[in-house]
Parts: C-alpha cells; sequence; structure tokens
C-alpha cells in the first residue's frame, strides 16, 4: 500500500488544516502491524552470529529524533508536523512506506514519520539523503528535506532543492529531515562512521548487507525511546550500532595449527 493512499485520505481535511488542529481518530484507522513486504533487514547482533564472528570495529551512536505519526499530520508545532503536511504527501507519494522500526508496518494514521534536526544528522548521511533528494537516485522519497518554519504557523511546502555545488552547511541548522523509521536501516552504517576507527569501510555500503560475511558491515538500531505523550513531548532518543565482521577461525583449524607448535617446542626441550 502506498503512502499516497493514506496521505490523500489525510489531506482530505481541509478544515481541519486550516485551523491547525488534528483529525479526530476513527477506530477504523486501526490495523494490525505487519511487516512491508520487502524489508530485508534483520537484527545482525545475535549470539549466532557472535559465535561465528568477532567485530573487527564497533561503533555505537545515540541520535536524538521527534516521533510522530500521521494522527498529529495536522497538529501544529511542536506537537505535529502541519508546517510540513502539503510537502510530506508530494514526496511520500511517490512510493511504499518503507515501515517503522525494524520494518513494521502499523498501517493508516498510525504509521509513525521521524524528524530530526538536520544539524544533528552526520556529514556522510546527509550527503546520500540530498543525492535521493535530487531524484537521480532509485531512493528518492524516502527522506524529505524541509525548512523550518519561522514559527508554528508558518507552512512550508516546497523541499529544499539542492544545488549541484551542494548545501552550504552554515544553514544545517535550520532545517529539518522527515523519513519513516524504515527508512533508516538503508543508511545506519552512514550515521555512526565518522565517529568509528574505521570510517571508510562503514562508508562503504557494499560491504553493508542484511547477511553477516567476513569482512562485511552489519547495523541495526539497538533501541530506540518512546515520546513522553502524556506530557505532549514527542522527543526520542535512537541508538545505533555498526560492525566490521571478521570470521571466527574454526575450533578445529585452531586446534590444528596449534597442535604442530606445541610439538615442536616439546622435542626442542627434549
Amino acid at each position: 500500500m502506498k503512502f499516497q493512499a493514506i496521505a490523500l485520505s489525510a489531506f482530505a481535511g481541509g478544515a481541519a488544516a486550516q485551523l491547525g488542529m488534528g483529525r479526530p481518530p476513527s477506530p477504523h484507522d486501526q490495523a494490525k502491524a505487519t511487516l512491508v513486504e520487502d524489508f530485508k533487514w534483520r537484527d545482525p547482533f545475535t549470539e549466532a552470529t557472535s559465535s561465528l564472528f568477532t567485530p573487527a570495529c564497533e561503533v555505537t551512536k545515540t541520535f536524538p529524533a521527534q516521533q510522530y505519526t500521521l494522527h498529529q499530520l495536522y497538529d501544529k508545532q511542536p506537537l505535529g508536523m502541519w508546517s510540513w503536511a502539503e510537502g510530506l504527501k508530494e514526496v511520500f507519494s511517490e512510493r511504499e512506506y518503507p515501515g517503522g522500526f525494524s520494518g513494521l508496518d502499523r498501517h493508516g494514521w498510525d504509521r509513525y514519520i521521524l524528524l530530526m534536526d538536520y544539524a544533528d544528522v552526520p556529514l556522510r548521511a546527509k550527503q546520500w539523503i540530498e543525492a535521493q533528494a535530487s531524484g537521480k537516485t532509485a531512493d528518492h522519497g524516502l527522506f524529505a528535506l524541509f525548512q523550518k518554519p519561522k514559527d508554528k504557523h508558518q507552512k512550508v511546502d516546497d523541499q529544499v532543492v539542492v544545488p549541484e555545488a551542494g548545501l552550504d552547511r552554515a544553514d544545517d541548522a535550520s532545517r529539518v529531515v522527515l523519513f519513516a523509521p524504515g527508512a533508516l536501516y538503508k543508511i545506519l552504517p552512514l550515521f555512526v562512521a565518522e565517529s568509528s576507527d574505521c570510517a571508510d569501510v562503514l562508508e562503504d555500503l557494499s560491504k553493508y548487507s542484511p547477511d553477516a560475511v567476513d569482512g562485511g558491515v552489519v547495523a541495526w538500531p539497538i533501541s530506540h525511546s518512546r515520546p513522553n505523550l502524556r506530557e505532549k513531548k514527542r522527543d526520542i532518543e535512537i541508538v545505533i550500532k555498526a560492525q566490521v565482521l571478521k570470521a571466527n577461525e574454526p575450533a578445529a583449524k585452531a586446534d590444528a595449527d596449534a597442535e604442530p607448535e606445541a610439538k615442536t617446542v616439546t622435542k626442542e626441550e627434549l
């Protein structure tokens, strides 16, 4: 189901939008969460993986974000996404919803959308986001880059246009990026690469895979907090972990390699 279907339904509430009010939830909006059809990623940090591989390099980093659902589409900041509502419709109608955390799709108005201050996004991740925003890659529409509104009453309908020469990084503090949590999995290593001792490897997405292989890169958001809705807060934290893997030497081979050495030492001692 394309995001377009739910977006068009959501944007039909013109009166609610004009008032800056959220659309009242309906029991019909509720649906059982399912895994999105083409979600290939899975948690690589399992006991089975650790028994076969040792991390040659490991990095973990925490990122602040704000979490919304489409119920907050017409709520004004800081509680909702009203300022970017029309622009989000334009961007996300172009592709299938990529899922929430772990690829789960809560469907309809319960679908999650994350917002990050662009200044908090690492440079390599920004460069990938800007490449897809230009429409030159098959990943166009995963991330939506907007200016921040001057106040909660201003609408920002158009995405940031990325020039050939690139964006002025000095203006990043005035931008935000919105995306479904499932979009993160495409580029998780890019979020933590510059904080690691193996940036060159982590930045090479050709090495990044859901499968654990020798010399490969794996990553996962190992935790994410929940917004404090009772206090009308949308803030969350996402902890991303990545590893460059090195295959463990099979026990049988290790024993075989160690045995001649032990015999040689014994012979010399005799």
